[in-house]
């Protein structure tokens, strides 16, 4: 939209800042350094639950089956073929507590492992991308584009899609 010129068509002057993860968004939004923001739901939930005042202004994204925009995956060459390999592993995660690390513990929990084992890492995905290939943490959840990157970098495999141990269609994220 800011590529396209929308905002400007809009009358809005709108100036984006990527920031690395919906927690700094959230920050950035509570403390007066942003007015909008995008972040998991499960980060919206928590800030509301904890008293701070945000409003959802729209949806962001949705999660499909059918479109996998994440996965968690492992080295390429990693014995860790199942939930249960992952049992006391150091997972990467955008944020500790957000709707990743949500999918990635019922995946483990509804696939034979131990979610209560496993040991989470917050890092962004490029990050958690390199960390895994180079053996320095056992898995991530990773969202595209650094997904698409991993994959195709032959350095790691895609172990499982587990936002589908959350639901087949679901709506992930929110403007705030």
């Amino acid at each position: 939209a800011d590529h396209a010129g929308l905002f400007r068509k809009a009358g809005l002057n709108v100036q984006l800042q990527v920031l690395s993860s919906g927690a700094a968004g959230a920050a950035a939004v509570a403390g007066g350094a942003a007015q909008f923001a995008l972040s998991s739901l499960v980060g919206i939930i928590e800030a509301h639950e904890r008293g701070i005042p945000f409003t959802l202004v729209a949806p962001a994204g949705v999660v499909t089956s059918d479109v996998p925009y994440s996965q968690f995956v492992v080295r390429t060459d990693s014995a860790i073929k199942t939930a249960h390999d992952l049992n006391g592993k150091i997972i990467g995660t955008p944020g500790l507590k957000d709707m990743d690390t949500v999918a990635v513990m019922n995946w483990v929990d509804q696939n034979g492992g131990d979610s209560k084992t496993l040991r989470f890492v917050e890092m962004p995905g490029p990050t958690a991308l390199a960390a895994v290939a180079e053996g320095r943490i056992d898995g991530a959840d990773l969202n595209t584009p650094t997904l698409t990157r991993g994959l195709e970098s032959g350095k790691v495999r895609t172990l499982a899609q587990v936002f589908d141990a959350i639901a087949s269609r679901f709506s992930n994220t929110a403007w705030f």
